[in-house]
């Protein structure tokens, strides 16, 4: 069998080639190599960073998950707290906060050795969250919200912030911050409201009273008794009994002296204003004898031949703002008296008629030396308010821009300061329920904005009267409530969002009450007085409970 002759010489020498058995040189082999490291060079940062990307993003989230998780846990154990009882300061990275709890238990939250989140009651503290590199606490007491404090017992607001560590390597980390406002730590927290005996103050009548402080057992009241006229009376109050006595009463009008109202002078003399004779507007000096607490009157001065409802705020120790309503429609005027204490007269400059359609029943407040606001019922019967400016140099007002509130019917506004640029107003509100706003005082246009409206009582909320309560951020409203009798409500301003709360509200008197004004006695009493269905006149001390905020 002859075999086919061999090819293969044939085939290297240039011949076909041997299908099938085709491969790669030295040189091929290198160079595809390096392509190849070439690619994994460009994509393998690409890789890492894609890996880094989701280690971030998963890291992130986990950081953003506690953050929250956290700050609602802050948020909602310092807001429930009964008081501050140790804080770090403000410049503390790494700080604690210690707080007394309703359930009568001292709870704390600080840091471990490897920075992670402690909470519990003292002693007994477990971790709460993960590593943090921020745990810092910020506090501020009721009235100033830009100057750091540390003294536990005027702590209101706490702004607490935290940086959440993100695990991975490249990521970022979170911070988280809220701001938490203590509801209790102040009156008003724990009893409520606690009325004592009422006393009666007038002769036989004792209506439309206003009361002033004279010392902080001694208070001056003047009202309308028999026949209209002018009367005024010291009352002695005794807060360890809770009780109220009157002491000779004197009359300062007889003829008439209705609406009247007090701004003090110096410790033993105050201006007041009210209705004379005809309806006319008369201002007066009463001093008081500290020796038997007797009362004597200055000359009565006319400032206007027709006046309603006269309302003062002192200036300077010599000058005074009256606003009231005057003419036949009831319009809005304000007038600067000047005073002589030494010789017990009175003079005043222009009025300026501040709302030519309707002034009734106007209320006023100081903002600055020279500014106060009012508040009144304007055109519409609506709760209106202005900026008035006064210049003591010549007796002169001027008013900036009426402000209509558009809080629909309103009648027989009060106002008690908040801080310098706004104001808690309550008011009778559509079918006389009570009602309660913040208001605003924008000082570039000097214009007044509110907040949204709070109805503190439904069925009825009658020419209320407000007083704050110590330095907080609480007031003590007393109005004609239901059945006609007095009532009483604590109303609280979230400084965070000036929201309004109202709780304790509690039936003060017996019997029907009309026309309460208040005075400040200390931060836990308030002296009220009021006249009732039959015109008599009364005078109660009305305590706060709870703890107090002291100054």
């Amino acid at each position: 069998m002859r075999h086919a002759p061999h090819r293969l010489w044939s085939e290297r020498q240039g011949g076909e080639p041997l299908s099938g058995h085709c491969g790669l040189t030295l040189l091929e082999t290198v160079i595809a190599l390096a392509i190849m490291a070439v690619v994994f060079a460009v994509l393998l940062p690409t890789f890492r960073n894609l890996q880094n990307s989701w280690a971030s993003r998963q890291g992130g989230a986990e950081a953003l998950q506690n953050g929250r998780i956290l700050t609602d846990h802050l948020h909602r154990n310092i807001s429930k707290a009964v008081r501050i009882t140790s804080v770090s300061a403000a410049a503390q990275n790494l700080g604690h906060i210690q707080f007394d709890a309703t359930d009568g238990i001292t709870y704390r939250y600080e840091l471990s050795n490897d920075n992670r989140v402690m909470f519990g009651p003292v002693g007994q503290l477990a971790e709460l969250a993960a590593p943090v590199s921020l745990l810092q606490f910020t506090c501020y007491d009721a009235l100033d919200l830009d100057t750091p404090i540390t003294q536990a017992n005027l702590i209101r607001v706490v702004r607490a912030r935290t940086v959440l560590v993100n695990a991975a390597e490249t990521g970022l980390d979170k911070p988280f911050e809220t701001l938490v406002y203590l509801r209790s730590n102040t009156p008003g927290a724990g009893e409520g409201l606690i009325a004592g005996p009422p006393s009666s103050f007038g002769i036989t009548t004792g209506n439309a009273p206003v009361v002033a402080r004279i010392d902080p057992a001694h208070y001056l009241c003047a009202f309308t008794g028999p026949n209209n006229h002018g009367w005024a009376v010291v009352l002695t109050v005794n807060t360890a009994a809770q009780t109220v006595a009157r002491e000779t009463p004197f009359r300062f009008d007889g003829k008439n002296g209705v609406n009247a109202s007090l701004a003090q002078i110096d410790e033993t003399r105050f201006l007041c204003a009210y209705e004379g004779p005809k309806g006319e507007g008369y201002a007066v000096i009463l001093r008081v004898n500290p020796a038997n607490w007797s009362i004597e009157s200055g000359a009565s001065y006319k400032f206007d031949i027709k006046v309603g409802k006269p309302v003062l705020d002192r200036i300077d120790a010599t000058h005074f703002l009256c606003v009231y309503q005057g003419g036949s429609q009831a319009n809005g005027f304000a007038k600067v008296f000047r005073v002589d204490p030494a010789l017990m007269t009175v003079n005043s400059g222009a009025s300026l008629t501040y709302d030519a359609r309707r002034g009734a029943n106007p209320t006023l407040r100081r903002l600055d030396a020279a500014r106060f606001i009012c508040a009144y019922q304007g055109w519409s019967s609506f709760i209106w308010a202005v900026v008035l400016t006064v210049n003591t140099s010549n007796l002169t007002v001027s008013a900036h821009t009426e402000c209509n509130l558009m809080l629909g019917y309103g009648d027989s506004p009060a106002l008690a300061q908040i801080d310098a640029t706004r104001f808690l107003c309550v008011y009778s509100g559509n079918a006389s329920d009570g009602m309660a706003v913040v208001l605003t005082v924008h000082p570039e246009s000097w214009t007044v904005t509110r907040s949204q409206p709070f109805q503190y009582d439904l069925p009825l909320g009658n020419i209320p009267s407000v007083m704050r309560i110590g330095r907080s951020m609480r007031y003590l409203c007393t109005y004609q409530g239901y059945m006609s009798k007095l009532w009483g409500i604590v109303l609280e301003v979230d400084p965070l969002t000036w929201n309004i709360r109202g709780e304790h509200k509690t039936p003060l008197s017996p019997w029907k009450a009309l026309k309460p004004d208040l005075a400040t006695v200390d931060e836990n009493n308030y002296l009220c007085v009021h006249e009732d269905q039959i015109n008599k006149g009364w005078a109660l001390l009305i305590k706060v409970g709870g703890d107090s905020i002291r100054p």
